[in-house]
């Protein structure tokens, strides 16, 4: 893996410490991410929003690209496998159907759809935006960091 240089303010790196996201795990989805080109853009903002799993973890990087490096805005990550489509009734809310985010790859809105999420022997139908045309599925930090990590929990208590 090349050596990306990554510019993280104070408060970012808080956020980081926080949610015990490491800069070699940010290198990684990066790195990923521009070999695959599985990205969202931001229309707003011009952010990038891309995901790597590793081994138990989904973790989403959010920046923006710079000719000395990549700036960071926010890190996240969640324990839940993102499946396929769900016919099933969504139990958690997850996707608001305006969002600034499309699929950077296809160029492409990204539509609400029923999508089953897996923990723990555990499966889940949640609404979520897709790509429709590559099936890239967006988990919102606010999903990430709120239903879904409580639920993580409740399950982890069982």
């Amino acid at each position: 893996m090349k050596i990306i240089k990554l510019l993280i303010s104070d408060e970012v790196k808080e956020k980081l410490e926080n949610r015990q996201v490491l800069v070699e795990n940010i290198q990684k989805v990066i790195s990923r991410a521009e070999k695959t080109g599985d990205s969202l853009i931001n229309r707003e903002t011009g952010h990038l929003l891309v995901c790597n799993r590793e081994i138990n973890v989904t973790f989403w990087v959010e920046y923006g690209v710079q000719e000395d490096g990549y700036v960071i805005y926010n890190a996240y990550s969640h324990r839940m496998e993102i499946g396929l489509n769900s016919d099933a009734k969504t139990t958690l809310e997850g996707a608001k159907p305006e969002s600034p985010w499309h699929c950077a790859k296809c160029d492409r809105p990204l539509k609400p759809e029923p999508i089953v999420v897996y923990y723990l022997r555990y499966d889940f139908p949640v609404n979520m935006l897709k790509c429709q045309a590559c099936d890239f599925v967006l988990v919102t930090e606010e999903l990430a960091l709120g239903k879904m990590a409580e639920v993580e929990q409740l399950l982890e208590d069982k």
